[in-house]
């Protein structure tokens, strides 16, 4: 409970303070399982990419979804009239084929700028395999600024500086002077 109340103070109060998260799922109803914290972030979220997926997962995007309002319905005979889908009946049929969309095909909502979702389809990238990945990413793997990382000489060195601090004695340690007084203690009671 405390932790969903955080996590709702987050999402509601991180615009006010210039804070933003970047929230990546593949399936968010399993990634936030509390209904209420889950509209929460829905209401509050800025932009929004959704590939093929679970239409519950992107049930917030259908009053987005782009409609033309002129979808024909299938006819049952060749003789009936021609009909269109309303535009709820459209946006319904939209996300229930968010499930079936081809790889790398999406809905982007811009959701502060725009009150409908374009559909794309992202580039296809050219993934090379083994010893050529390996080259590929070398660079990006032996640079330590990238991902905030650390360079293994400077995190022996912060290591290093940590057990300085814990092993020097403290300036109120006072096992030193009761040390000092057990020993004059001792030594009196003994003689």
């Amino acid at each position: 409970m405390k932790l969903r109340d955080n996590m709702h103070d987050l999402l509601t109060m991180s615009r006010s303070f210039g804070s933003f998260f970047l929230l990546l799922t593949q399936n968010i109803t399993t990634a936030v399982g509390d209904a209420r914290l889950l509209k929460i972030l829905h209401t509050n979220i800025r932009w929004a990419c959704c590939l093929r997926g679970d239409p519950a997962d992107c049930a917030f995007l259908e009053p987005s979804l782009p409609v033309t309002g002129r979808k024909t319905k299938p006819r049952e005979s060749a003789f009936d009239d021609p009909a269109v889908y309303t535009v709820r009946e459209e946006r319904r049929l939209l996300l229930d084929e968010i499930a079936q969309l081809p790889d790398r095909t999406g809905y982007l909502w811009f959701k502060s700028r725009n009150a409908d979702a374009i559909r794309i389809t992202t580039a296809e990238l050219a993934m090379p395999h083994g010893s050529e990945l390996e080259a590929a990413t070398q660079a990006i793997r032996r640079n330590p600024t990238v991902g905030s990382r650390f360079s293994r000489k400077a995190y022996e060195h912060q290591v290093a500086e940590r057990d300085k601090r814990w092993q020097e004695p403290a300036a109120n340690d006072v096992t030193e002077p009761l040390a000092d007084q057990y020993r004059q203690t001792r030594g009196t009671g003994g003689q």
